[in-house]
């Protein structure tokens, strides 16, 4: 593999990339590219600045599908004028170019003038092919700020709704105009929760939040995992099904840690008169949550993101009686169609410097050095410029410094960068290297549970082609699939560079032991045990069970005897 230096983007203080930061009272475009694409295109001229994305495997000079941005400083064009514009050089450039349902449309979002247009060019004098365009403009006070979406292809219904989605997230707001408010994390923080939610984005800490009440507005999330005549009748009966202020039949915490997972923990207590709950500290939250598999991963752009499912975000700054949200707390809504249906009350819990120390087992090194690393990709996916030099630190390391950390970290950095800009030819034999090494780890030193938690929690085999997203995992099953040979002289190959650092000690061999059930036990007040580890006299056999396990997954049928390493 050789070194690529990472191109990102920082859009300066007129239209900063929302990534959790705290601007300096100004106009800001909260705006994100779409995570598997690549900058490939900067301009910064005196009044216009342009940015080209395209996805990490193609260049701006042959590609399938772009995503632009342009800001005009001091633009003062209204928005729907500028996209007539547009439209009439489509005209002029592509005959027969349409309108999608005839024009352009124009509304109001967070107090600025949106217009959108969608065109359709049969084809292309330039290249032959067709070419759809959608557009999204806006006019702000200090510049017109337009990003388009455009396609070389004719694209389906769900890449169109999928960039429709995220056009809609698309907008301009103000720090310091009250009619233009900045959603939480770009605004700056209310003085009075300033130190409770800070770090909430961030990622500095694990912070946990006190879900204290539940509203449907307009959608019951609740009902589409509880039968609704269940929910009719605990409520006939003055038993809640969901956290509410004037009972404690349900308590419900949320955890956003600092790897990027999400958890969630809730438990009721109707066997309980008067039902009581109990309010966790931080450091219970941190015993409780050890043993608590991860459910999804969080991000923070100009929205939250759990998983898949978009979340509005604000600080309560004063009772409210009409939304239910007392000062202080965060209000979560769960978007659908970019409207909350349903919200979450929620009290932050954070860690303060003088917390009592001791509650849940410390990270171990690797441990601390993977949720920095993770910190820093979610930094490069959201746009942010000075992350770059940092990562361009860790692959310049991964390129000159071999197994200077563990395979599971190894693979997430393949998995971020390599295989989406390179390809599975040559990384396969990387992959399939890392992988045997990890596993000949985790046979040694994990418990059972352990190795359950590796493979299904972390997804041991698969981080690697997942990390890049449905394009590079469907690429990379496409490759194996259609060059068999290729990739069987690959994993070969893998499977003899791993032989000759079977024993390297330039990592923790012992990593696997952070994981089982032993490790949650002890987390919450039971005896702290270790795993019991592999006798010595049967590593032998767990390398052979580890180069196989490995040749399985890529290869279900019996290894063929010519794949033993010579």
């Amino acid at each position: 593999m050789t070194l690529r230096l990472v191109g990102v983007v920082l859009l300066g203080c007129v239209a900063a990339i929302a990534s959790g930061q705290t601007p300096t009272g100004a106009e800001n475009l909260l705006f994100s590219p779409p995570m598997d694409f690549k900058v490939g295109f900067q301009s910064n001229g005196e009044n216009r600045l342009m940015t080209e994305w395209v996805p990490a495997s193609q260049t701006v000079e042959d590609w399938t599908e772009m995503v632009t941005l342009q800001i005009y400083r001091g633009g003062a064009v209204a928005a729907a004028d500028f996209l007539q514009g547009v439209r009439a050089r489509y005209l002029n450039d592509c005959p027969g170019t349409t309108t999608e349902k005839g024009g352009i449309f124009t509304g109001q979002v967070n107090g600025y003038v949106v217009s959108m247009m969608l065109l359709k060019c049969p084809r292309n004098p330039g290249t032959g092919k067709p070419e759809t365009t959608a557009f999204r403009a806006i006019r702000g006070k200090d510049a017109l700020y337009l990003v388009q979406h455009a396609w070389r292809t004719v694209p389906s219904e769900q890449e169109m709704n999928v960039a429709m989605q995220a056009f809609a997230k698309v907008t301009v707001c103000d720090t310091g105009v009250p009619d233009h408010p900045c959603p939480l994390g770009v605004s700056a923080w209310p003085v009075q929760v300033n130190d409770a939610l800070s770090s909430v984005f961030s990622r500095e800490r694990n912070v946990y939040l006190h879900v204290v009440l539940e509203k449907p507005n307009g959608t019951d999330i609740r009902a589409r995992t509880l039968p609704k005549e269940l929910i009719a009748k605990a409520e006939a009966e003055g038993k809640q099904v969901r956290p509410t202020r004037d009972s404690q039949f349900v308590e419900s915490y949320w955890a956003l840690l600092t790897d990027g997972s999400f958890k969630s923990f809730e438990r009721g207590n109707y066997g309980k008169d008067p039902p009581q709950a109990t309010a966790l500290t931080y450091a219970e939250l941190e015993r409780l949550f050890v043993s608590i598999p991860r459910f999804a991963k969080w991000t923070r752009e100009t929205d939250l993101a759990l998983g898949g499912t978009h979340f509005s975000v604000r600080v309560i700054t004063a009772d409210d009686p009409g939304a239910a949200g007392k000062k202080g707390e965060l209000e979560l809504g769960w978007l659908e169609e970019g409207k909350p249906v349903y919200f979450y009350y929620c009290v932050p819990i954070v860690k303060s410097d003088d917390a009592p120390n001791g509650a849940p087992p410390q990270m171990q090194p690797w441990q601390v050095r993977r949720a920095a690393y993770e910190s820093l990709a979610q930094r490069l996916r959201q746009g942010d410029f000075s992350a770059g030099k940092d990562y361009d630190a860790v692959l310049t390391e991964f390129d000159t410094r071999p197994f200077s950390r563990t395979p599971i970290e190894e693979l997430e950095i393949i998995g971020d960068f390599y295989i989406p800009k390179e390809g599975l030819d040559p990384a396969l034999s990387v992959v399939v290297m890392h992988l045997v090494l990890g596993w000949y780890d985790a046979l040694r030193f994990a418990s059972e549970s352990g190795r359950a938690e590796i493979v299904n929690y972390e997804g041991l085999f698969r981080e690697a082609f997942a990390r890049g997203g449905p394009d590079v995992t469907n690429k990379a099953v496409k490759f194996l699939q259609d060059n068999p040979d290729r990739a069987h002289a690959l994993i070969a190959q893998g499977i003899a560079t791993a032989e000759k650092w079977r024993e390297t000690g330039n990592y923790d061999r012992h990593w696997p032991m952070a994981y089982g059930l032993e490790r949650s036990i002890c987390a919450q007040g039971g005896p702290c045990n270790a795993p019991t580890q592999l006798p010595k006299e049967q590593w032998d056999r767990a390398w052979e069970q580890a180069k196989d396990r490995v040749r399985a997954y890529f290869d279900p049928a019996k290894p063929k005897a010519g794949d033993a390493p010579h």
